[in-house]
């Protein structure tokens, strides 16, 4: 909960003044062993990445292994909503993908597979928020480079 709690601050910190070495620590987090600390520093990936992508292409596959985790279920259960693995989660990471996607056919070409993957298990189910994983993923799709 504090490495959580600690990881916003940052964040917030890092929005009204620049912290040195940002990324550094956001990429600790990210690969932290609790889900809710990896969760929180997406906030920052996501932000980051809206600004200038190309700086984030080597997390692509870090996101991507995030992302088969929870498809996979190997979060605990706490995170399930009505069945889906970390729903909202899933629609960050997807957002994040959509940004460093864009015009990039090498990059958009490691994301095919697992967004086809999370696209046929959210539509499986018949829950709004399998229709709102559905929906990221188109919204994913239209934004990266066409297969």
């Amino acid at each position: 909960m504090i490495r959580k709690k600690a990881v916003m601050v940052l964040n917030k910190f890092h929005k009204i003044s620049p912290v040195d070495k940002m990324d550094q620590k956001m990429k600790k987090a990210l690969c932290d062993k609790d889900p809710s600390v990896m969760a929180c520093s997406l906030n920052y990936f996501l932000d980051e990445i809206k600004k200038n992508p190309a700086n984030y292409k080597d997390l692509v596959n870090h996101f991507i292994v995030i992302l088969k985790q929870i498809i996979d279920h190997r979060l605990p259960r706490d995170y399930d909503y009505h069945r889906i693995p970390a729903p909202w989660i899933q629609t960050k990471i997807l957002e994040i993908l959509s940004y460093l996607g864009q015009d990039d056919e090498h990059t958009s070409k490691q994301m095919y597979e697992i967004i086809t993957t999370v696209l046929k298990r959210s539509d499986d189910s018949a829950i709004n928020v399998g229709y709102a994983l559905v929906y990221q993923c188109l919204r994913t799709i239209t934004q990266i480079f066409p297969s």
